[in-house]
């Protein structure tokens, strides 16, 4: 999975554990705000940002395997993780929830996933805090 990185050593001469520690804070505040806009959960997005500091680094990375795809996107696939499963759906033409079973044959017809298109949430987050540093607006 990505692992997007800060170096504060790039944008400034003088570093505290301090400075980084807000520069963390406004990363938060930036993925938070772009989770609530772009996501349909957008607690677990958040709590699946995992942000490590050091003196002069930030490590950016999502631990959830499912938050990760948000972000970055998918392309189109069939979905053969589902064989061997039971899987509810809707009857839309009764409303009522059905069980189907994906077999390799129903694969061939169906269980098509058309795909995600990536939210960039922490992407952005990082672009606006490093262009941040560089006007030093913080």
């Amino acid at each position: 999975m990505k692992i997007w990185k800060i170096d504060l050593k790039d944008y400034m001469q003088d570093i505290s554990e301090e400075l980084a520690i807000k520069v963390r804070d406004k990363l938060m505040y930036y993925i938070s705000g772009g989770a609530y806009i772009k996501e349909k959960n957008p607690i677990k997005f958040i709590n699946s940002v995992s942000i490590s500091v050091s003196k002069d680094k930030l490590l950016i990375q999502l631990t959830d395997k499912a938050m990760y795809y948000q972000e970055v996107g998918t392309r189109p696939h069939k979905m053969i993780e589902l064989v061997g499963r039971t899987v509810p759906m809707k009857d839309k033409a009764t409303g009522r929830t059905i069980f189907r079973k994906v077999t390799v044959n129903s694969l061939r017809m169906g269980w098509h996933h058309p795909g995600i298109k990536a939210k960039n949430i922490v992407s952005n987050a990082v672009e606006l805090v490093t262009a941040e540093l560089k006007g030093e607006m913080l």
